[in-house]
């Protein structure tokens, strides 16, 4: 089977990468299945590399049998597509698979993320193994599961992952190419993950504010068949209300890819506007600053947190 295979992969870019001493994260669909998720849909091996390694990533696997490739290879045919990597790579033949490799600068996706280091302890709250011990109850019986043959891999915590992902959300919020991915793999982790009563790796305990409130909203609007996509629920209101937040503080990056032709401006701003909210226009590119230069995940949230209370 395929998922076997890409497990041999993984090691093999991780293995190559940290040779070099340099910082790697597996991330996307692979670390999806390693929640628990049973229908991540796997099409490709994710990684997610420090800015300024980056080229030196790539340019190391290259050197390793590794062949470069067109980014749009890893996203055809796919209803809700990721994010066009930095570099994709096809894996040699050494690797048995034939998933390509994907690398992400850490900036575009896991900008509130402490650096990334080799050799040295990294943050718990944000970074674990592939063999941690939470993981191991999500992939019991599982046909492509690590083995001891495999080489540990670092992933995000499924806390802050899906933190992130709502984080991304926020940031694609006016139609841009990735939102809809960024939905989906939300709600794989809420409904097949989070929801479920036996599963260790990912606890409503374990989510800061304002991301535990959204999730929770999210959950209530799926079990309520009289709300529906659009209107003026408590998780639209909460999801504006960051969005405004954010843009305001010049504490997110500007949106990626091409704006959905559907757009529209004007029922944009309507969805604001039927909320008391002011969005302006120019929001939609910008205001942003380096994301070097912002605030770090428990420093924003802290922030948002302070004004969902204060507003209350």
């Amino acid at each position: 089977m395929a998922e076997v295979k890409i497990a041999k992969l993984e090691s093999i870019v991780a293995r190559k990468l940290e040779t070099w001493d340099i910082p790697c994260m597996m991330w996307g669909e692979p670390v999806l299945a390693l929640y628990g998720v049973a229908h991540a849909n796997i099409t490709h091996s994710s990684w997610v590399i420090p800015d300024e390694d980056i080229k030196a990533a790539a340019d190391l696997l290259e050197a390793g049998g590794f062949r470069h490739l067109e980014n749009e290879i890893v996203c055809r045919g796919e209803s809700a597509p990721p994010p066009i990597p930095d570099y994709t790579l096809a894996p040699p033949p050494y690797a048995e698979s034939e998933f390509p490799v994907a690398l992400y600068r850490k900036s575009r996706l896991l900008w509130t993320f402490p650096p990334m280091v080799t050799g040295e302890p990294m943050e718990p709250d944000y970074y674990m193994t592939t063999f941690d011990e939470r993981l191991s109850s999500a992939i019991v019986g599982r046909d492509w599961q690590l083995t001891g043959m495999h080489h540990s891999m670092v992933i995000p915590t499924p806390e802050k992952y899906i933190e992130a992902m709502l984080l991304l959300q926020i940031r694609d919020l006016d139609g841009h190419a990735a939102l809809n991915y960024w939905r989906r793999s939300i709600n794989h982790l809420v409904f097949e993950v989070l929801l479920q009563s036996d599963s260790p790796q990912l606890d409503w305990s374990h989510i800061q504010s304002p991301w535990l409130e959204c999730l929770q909203e999210k959950k209530n609007r799926e079990q309520d068949a009289d709300l529906h996509e659009g209107d003026s629920s408590e998780l639209g209101t909460l999801v504006r209300k960051i969005y405004i937040w954010l843009k305001e503080a010049k504490e997110i990056p500007a949106p990626e890819g091409i704006q959905s032709p559907r757009f529209k401006w004007d029922l944009f701003k309507q969805g604001f506007d039927e909320l008391g909210l002011k969005v302006e226009e120019s929001y939609l590119t910008g205001p942003t600053r380096k994301p070097e230069n912002m605030r770090e995940h428990d420093g924003l949230s802290s922030y948002l947190r302070h004004l969902i209370y204060r507003d209350e």
